[in-house]
C-alpha cells in the first residue's frame, strides 16, 4: 500500500496482494486480488480506480477497505471517521 499526501487530501494505492490479504476478513469480497486507487480531498472521495474488476465495488466494502488502511492523521478526511469524533 502507498499513500501519497497532497495539499488538500491524499491518494491511496493498494496492490492486488494488499486487497487479497485484506479480503481474507471480508466474506464474498469483490475486491480481492484487484489493484485499487482512491483519491480523497477535503470534500471526500474524488475518484476511484479498480483494476481487474468485472463488477462495481460495493460501497460498504470500499468504506471498510479504506478505513482499515488509513493512517490516523488522515482519518478526518474519510466520512467513516468523522462520525466517530
Amino acid at each position: 500500500m502507498t499513500i501519497i499526501r497532497h495539499s488538500s487530501g491524499y491518494s491511496m494505492r493498494l496492490t492486488a496482494n494488499d486487497t487479497r490479504q485484506w479480503a481474507s476478513h471480508w466474506p464474498c469480497s469483490t475486491v480481492a486480488g484487484k489493484r485499487v486507487t482512491v483519491w480523497v480531498d477535503s470534500n471526500g472521495l474524488c475518484d476511484i480506480e479498480v483494476k481487474g474488476a468485472s463488477q462495481p465495488l460495493d460501497g460498504h466494502e470500499l468504506q471498510s477497505l479504506v478505513s482499515d488502511n488509513l493512517p490516523q492523521d488522515l482519518r478526518h478526511l474519510w466520512p467513516t471517521w468523522e462520525a466517530k469524533q
